[in-house]
């Protein structure tokens, strides 16, 4: 949930509006989750929440599948290995305050 939260961020940051954004996780859950609207755990409904809140703040349609770990791009990244080549993303997100405790930039 958040990395979907990050990546929207990031994505409005460097300009987007007004669009359609397909986000692809391996998590089943996040997937379920932003489908339905809704996450058994607070703290994860909060995320949710904020993520309709933010895309609709800045006219953002948001859309997820579920893929498999293996053909998940982001899968090593998220469990913090890099490719070698890889170029960081201009246009980092401010991290949200509810994210602090949870999150570092690097």
């Amino acid at each position: 949930m958040v990395a979907i939260d990050l990546g929207l961020r990031a994505l409005v940051q460097s300009g987007l509006r007004n669009v359609h954004l397909q986000f692809h996780s391996d998590n089943q859950g996040v997937v379920k989750a932003l489908k339905a609207g809704k996450f058994h755990s607070p703290v994860q409904s909060d995320i949710l929440r904020r993520i309709s809140s933010f895309a609709l703040d800045h006219d953002v349609w948001l859309s997820v599948d579920w893929v498999k770990s293996g053909d998940n791009l982001s899968d090593g990244i998220s469990r913090g290995v890099f490719p070698r080549s890889i170029e960081r993303f201009r246009f980092p997100p401010p991290l949200p305050s509810y994210l602090k405790k949870s999150v570092c930039l690097v």
